[in-house]
């Protein structure tokens, strides 16, 4: 039992007898237990990112403009967050690397991350737009987004714990790969359309069906990438004692990567040769049991999925809205006007799946349980002066 000077009591056992050891600075101290560190690299850089564009206009007949657009962007030196104090097999007794002991390099600290900023990332992609400014009672914009965008690591801070520590922190290179963040197609367009139906008409009758407009807007984009993960520490495969880890590319199927239809998303089963209880999501559609105890893992290596091979459902969403301006002079404004608005988003009740859960440890792995709002219809009046 060491005496903690300060501290109240007899003090506190570290669970065996304390060795003298050398710390960073070359000190003398007393090895009791190890605890977690956190420092910045004394080589920081200031981040910086490059952009570059080209793009061509053209005007058209009608007030339209054609827009075609290239975009490049990279990003140097960001930000990152690493757990460098460990080796791969440490757990399974694997010989330390600078010929030391225990299960980590650095037998003072358990945790060690350290702050630096040694990734880049990149994103090419391009644009095309057609729009009409408002003209003969028509207004529209129509564009078609495409590209790709690629980094080691899409969650610095780790709100999304499965960027937070790579499998391999000598392995950096494995880790480039799509953006959590990447969406490769996305097509949105909007139009105002004043229904020509009775708008010259006079009276009551023109007051009450003519001058009515239409708005809508159109969205559909492709789902963003996804890494399954093994979050149990049951399941760390490279036994560093991080179970982070990837898992092997699952076997089965003649198409495992393909894109699965919505009902697959929501069951967590999809392929064209796979039965219901072999779906490419399923636990037992992934190459496991490396180290022969009739369970999936742990296995002494690295899994041999690649970063973010898997994709969410996509999003398609047509928002509509009817409304008509009412003048309203008998308000003492010569210019007021009263609107009456009818408003419908998501009008056709898409279900629009949420991500999947991609943890390989969960009951609903490959699922997606949730999904964006259902169709909701609103109605107002606003007085405009």
């Amino acid at each position: 039992t060491l005496a903690i000077p300060g501290v109240s009591g007899a003090g506190f056992s570290p669970g065996g007898t304390p060795q003298l050891q050398v710390n960073f600075q070359g000190q003398t101290v007393i090895q009791t237990v190890g605890g977690s560190l956190r420092s910045p690299d004394p080589s920081l850089r200031t981040s910086y990112s490059q952009n570059w564009f080209l793009g061509i206009q053209r005007e058209l007949p009608w007030d339209m403009l054609f827009e075609a657009n290239y975009t490049g962007n990279a990003g140097r030196k960001l930000g990152f967050i690493e757990h460098y104090n460990r080796y791969n097999g440490s757990r399974f007794g694997a010989p330390h690397p600078f010929g030391g002991s225990g299960a980590f390099l650095n037998p003072f600290f358990t945790s060690e991350n350290l702050r630096t900023n040694n990734i880049n990332s990149s994103h090419n992609g391009g644009n095309v737009s057609v729009t009409k400014r408002f003209s003969q009672g028509l207004a529209f914009q129509s564009a078609f987004t495409f590209g790709k965008t690629l980094d080691f690591n899409s969650d610095n801070f780790g709100s999304n714990s499965g960027d937070l520590f790579t499998p391999d922190p000598s392995r950096l290179d494995l880790e480039y790969g799509l953006s959590g963040f990447h969406v490769g197609k996305r097509w949105v367009s909007n139009f105002i359309w004043e229904i020509p139906f009775k708008r010259d008409q006079q009276g009551a009758l023109g007051q009450i069906l003519g001058g009515w407009q239409l708005q809508g807007i159109f969205t559909f984009q492709d789902g963003t990438p996804y890494t399954p993960r093994a979050f149990s520490s049951a399941h760390d495969y490279n036994g560093d004692f991080r179970s982070h880890d990837r898992l092997d590319a699952p076997a089965q199927g003649s198409d495992p990567f393909a894109t699965p239809n919505r009902q697959a998303y929501r069951s967590g089963v999809f392929g064209p040769t796979l039965g219901a209880a072999q779906g490419v999501f399923n636990p037992n559609g992934f190459p496991g049991d490396c180290d022969g105890d009739g369970t999936i893992g742990p296995c002494v290596g690295l899994g041999n999925l690649g970063r973010s091979n898997f994709f969410n459902p996509g999003f398609n969403n047509v928002d509509f809205s009817l409304f008509k301006n009412f003048r309203t002079p008998w308000f003492g404004a010569e210019d007021g006007k009263l609107q009456f608005r009818a408003e419908f988003f998501n009008i056709f009740n898409r279900t629009n799946y949420n991500s999947v859960n991609s943890s390989f440890t969960s009951s609903t792995f490959g699922r997606s349980t949730s999904s964006s709002d259902a169709r909701e219809i609103q109605f107002a009046l606003k007085f405009i002066f």
